[in-house]
């Protein structure tokens, strides 16, 4: 369940990927939220790594690239 929940939950995001990469309009979102996601998902990640769990990992991995491409999509479009 866990290993399944990795990969979905990150891919909940795609919808306002794909739509602040098509309008090409990041005015509705906030760069520092989305910058505080991604410091968030740090220590998680560091935990994951440290005790090797592999769910934990997937999942800040997948959550850490989906909050990158947020950030650069709004840097680009604000």
């Amino acid at each position: 369940m866990c290993s399944v929940f990795a990969i979905f939950m990150p891919l909940t995001t795609v919808p306002q990927i794909s739509l602040l990469y098509s309008s090409q309009d990041a005015s509705g979102l906030s760069l520092w939220m989305w910058i505080l996601y991604l410091i968030g998902c740090i220590p998680f990640l560091l935990f994951g790594i440290i005790y090797k769990h592999a769910q934990l990992i997937t999942l800040n991995v997948l959550w850490l690239v989906v909050q990158m491409i947020m950030i650069v999509g709004i840097v680009m479009y604000k």
